[in-house]
């Protein structure tokens, strides 16, 4: 098991109304959360709860997408009618692409959920 720092959320630290992060490092995370959403959608699955606090920073620097309670798998559900066991897929309505809000889930609100 990796041991992960902290999260995203956790180390955004305002300034005013901005956040600083060095450009690389921005680049850097957002390239290593791309892999991660390669990865799943490659194997047919759908995180479905990307948001900052499901974003992880090793002690390498090294972004993790995590906690995959949500994820839904596309080779076993079809994409229009994913439920969970109370009847909606879960989730933080702040980061959901609004197909999900209309039953439709697909790769794309992940990548929608990212760039949120």
């Amino acid at each position: 098991m990796t041991y992960l720092k902290s999260n995203l959320l956790s180390i955004t630290k305002p300034i005013g109304n901005c956040i600083l992060f060095l450009l690389r490092t921005v680049w850097s995370y957002l390239v290593d959360l791309l892999l991660a959403l390669q990865h799943l959608h490659s194997n047919d699955l759908i995180h479905m709860d990307v948001k900052p606090e499901n974003i992880f920073i090793g002690r390498d620097g090294i972004c993790k997408l995590g906690d995959f309670g949500l994820v839904v798998d596309l080779s076993k559900d079809s994409p229009t009618k994913v439920s969970s066991q109370e009847g909606t897929i879960g989730g933080d309505s702040k980061y959901m692409a609004s197909e999900i809000l209309e039953g439709v889930y697909t790769k794309a609100c992940d990548v929608f959920s990212l760039g949120q």
